[in-house]
This record gives structure tokens, C-alpha cells and sequence, in this order.
């Protein structure tokens, strides 16, 4: 097992508590929240105010796409993220069009809007609601001083979310393969811990249960996309209703994969720090003096 991240479990307490000191988690937690899923917020409000706004020029979804990008680069002027946040962001959006292109293909939903940036009937804003995701997660994870204790290391973790984002393209079994996948999950993670900052403490959850409050946070902002008409599935086209709870289940997986490509990332980024620091103390010792005289 490996750690990534130097955190002492010993400074680390359970989540049990009440009265004032519940309170002042609350809201610490809940303001760190927010301001991770600053890219997230942005881009449902601005489906929300582009349902009732009448846009000239350009329709409204290839508008979402310039605004997504504005926000995208509002957010590494505002030093909110680094340039290689973004190109994390940058990844997912690349990965999300990919599985956006096939799903609408298979009619599992459709953007019943006319867009001219689209490839294969997919609007070119799509990506960056998988971009969001990401963005949430290296937002998170400066804002909260998050770390993955027992970390299965780097095969397993990358080894399940490679598996995890091909069932998203199993033409049948689905479900069966979802549930197989969090099978998975819990199976490599069942140990790993995510530590966080908050109210002036450390504390711990269970990884798979971060995976599933965070994919039941996705799935409620869905629920909001559809209603405001960025795109239906088939048993909202005559009507919205609320999205099928198992896509909860959906969202879960795939927050798994998105905590696993963030974390393997910082991890990486510490390591290459590491080692120029290295490095450096190196060069330090063996650099010559110059002679006297």
C-alpha cells in the first residue's frame, strides 16, 4: 500500500459531533464547497439564464461553449487554477465529448437544441460538464488540503478507472456491468481514506463514500440541466421528469475515475517536485568553490 500525501493519522478525528462545533464544520464545509465547484455553478447558471434569454448571432448552446471557455480562462486569471488544472480540465473534456459522441449515437440521450459547433450531434460546450467535475476536484483539493490515505496505488487505481470508463461503452449489461464496477470500487478502495481540512480540524471519510456524495451532488445538477432543456433523454421528450435514479449509480463511477486521474496527477506533480528538490541539494554539495588568492 502507498500514501499519498504526508498526513498523520493520529491528527486525524472521527465526523461525530454536535451543537456548536457541528455547526462551524457546516459551514466551513459547506463555503469550500461552493467555491470548488466555482466552474460547476457557473455552468449551470448560465444554462439556467440561457433558457429564458433570447442570444443573437450564434445559438444557444455554441454560446455555452464560448462562455465555458471564458470561465475556464477567468479562472486561471483569477489564479483560482493553474494552467495544468486546466489542462486536467482540458483531458476530461476531451474524454466526456468522446462518450457524449457514442451515447448520443446509441439514443441514450440527445441535445434537442441546433448548434453549429457540434461533432456527430454533440455540442462542443457537452465536454466541459465533465470538465466541471475536474475542475471541482483540483479546486477541492487545494481548498480542503485533501489526501488519499492507503492509496491501492497506482496499477489498481489506474487499472479500475480505465475499466470504469469502458463499461461506459458496453453496448449491453449495463447495469450489471455498473454494479460490477462498484463491486470493484469497494474492493480496491475499501480501506483508503480521504482527509480534509475543515473548522480548524483534520478529518477522514471513507473514500467510496466520497465517491457517492459527490456523484449524488452530479446527479442532483443534472436533474437541473434537463429541466432547463441542455438535453433530454428519451422519457423526457414528452415532458421532463426526473432523471432515472440509477444514474446515480453512474455518477458515482464516474466520480471515482475523476478522484483517481487527480490524484494520480498530484501525486505525480509532488513527486517531480520532490525529486527537483533533490536535485538541487545535489548540485548544492558538488558545486565547486571557487580558489582563494
Amino acid at each position: 500500500m502507498t500514501h499519498i500525501g504526508n498526513v498523520r493519522p493520529s491528527g486525524v478525528v472521527p465526523i461525530l459531533m454536535r451543537g456548536p462545533r457541528l455547526v462551524a464544520f457546516l459551514l466551513d464545509f459547506t463555503g469550500k464547497q461552493v467555491q470548488s465547484c466555482a466552474f460547476a455553478f457557473s455552468l449551470v447558471g448560465l444554462l439556467i439564464a440561457t433558457r429564458f434569454t433570447d442570444l443573437p448571432w450564434m445559438t444557444r448552446y455554441d454560446w455555452m461553449f464560448v462562455f465555458c471557455v471564458a470561465i475556464q480562462l477567468l479562472m486561471v486569471r483569477l489564479n483560482l487554477e493553474s494552467w495544468k488544472d486546466a489542462a486536467v480540465v482540458c483531458e476530461f473534456h476531451i474524454l466526456g465529448t468522446a462518450m457524449e459522441v457514442y451515447k448520443v449515437a446509441q439514443g441514450s440521450w440527445s441535445y434537442p437544441e441546433a448548434a453549429s459547433l457540434t461533432i456527430a450531434g454533440v455540442p462542443f460546450f457537452a465536454g466541459f460538464m465533465y470538465g466541471s467535475v475536474a475542475s471541482y476536484m483540483c479546486l477541492a483539493w487545494k481548498k480542503l488540503n485533501l489526501r488519499a490515505i492507503r492509496w491501492p496505488g497506482t496499477t489498481p487505481a489506474l487499472v479500475i478507472a480505465a475499466l470504469i470508463y469502458l463499461q461506459f461503452y458496453a453496448p449491453i449489461w449495463r447495469l450489471e456491468a455498473r454494479l460490477l464496477m462498484m463491486a470493484g470500487v469497494f474492493a480496491v478502495f475499501w480501506r483508503s481514506r480521504v482527509h480534509f481540512d475543515c473548522a480548524g480540524s483534520r478529518w477522514q471519510m471513507p473514500m467510496p463514500a466520497a465517491f457517492a456524495l459527490i456523484g449524488t451532488m452530479i446527479y442532483a445538477a443534472e436533474n437541473i440541466g434537463t429541466a432547463v432543456g441542455a438535453w433530454q433523454y428519451p422519457n423526457q421528450v414528452g415532458g421532463w421528469t426526473w432523471v432515472h435514479p440509477t444514474k446515480l449509480l453512474s455518477w458515482t463511477l464516474l466520480m471515482t475515475v475523476s478522484l483517481i486521474v487527480v490524484a494520480e496527477y498530484k501525486r505525480r506533480l509532488r513527486s517531480l517536485a520532490a525529486t527537483g528538490r533533490a536535485a538541487r541539494s545535489l548540485a548544492s554539495l558538488i558545486r565547486p568553490t571557487r580558489a582563494k588568492g
